[in-house]
């Protein structure tokens, strides 16, 4: 009897560890989601967006990073939230986005930038 709970319990055991290592395999910055929404307000004549980045996966993504290519602003944001490095941008300082808790900021510009996602590290 204890030896067939022996089994079972490393067979459980197993399937956990596999699957967890299945989930992160299937993760990426693909599983990086930027919206992009118009708020309707204005600062100094340009018009405000307002960005949610969320991160579709079970596992947290680190060091997130952005194509920024020609990001401005006439309303700062904060370096905590979005670092232009170059054509890049680094979301977060880097830390973890965790899925369900998206990173949010706002800004405004005449037109609104394509932040698409370029890369992550994957931390399950």
């Amino acid at each position: 009897m204890a030896a067939n709970l022996k089994i079972v319990f490393a067979l459980v055991l197993f399937s956990l560890l596999y699957h967890q290592g299945e989930s992160s395999n299937k993760c990426g910055v693909t599983n990086i989601k930027v919206e992009t929404k118009r708020t309707g307000n204005t600062i100094e004549g340009q018009p405000e967006y307002k960005v949610m980045i969320t991160n579709n996966c079970p596992c947290a993504q680190s060091g997130v990073y952005l194509r920024c290519l020609g990001f401005s602003t006439v309303q700062p944001v904060s370096p905590g939230v979005l670092q232009i490095k170059g054509d890049s941008c680094l979301v977060n300082n880097g830390r973890p986005i965790r899925q369900g808790k998206p990173v949010v900021f706002k800004y405004s510009f005449l037109q609104p930038t394509d932040l698409i996602p370029q890369r992550s590290q994957i931390s399950c």
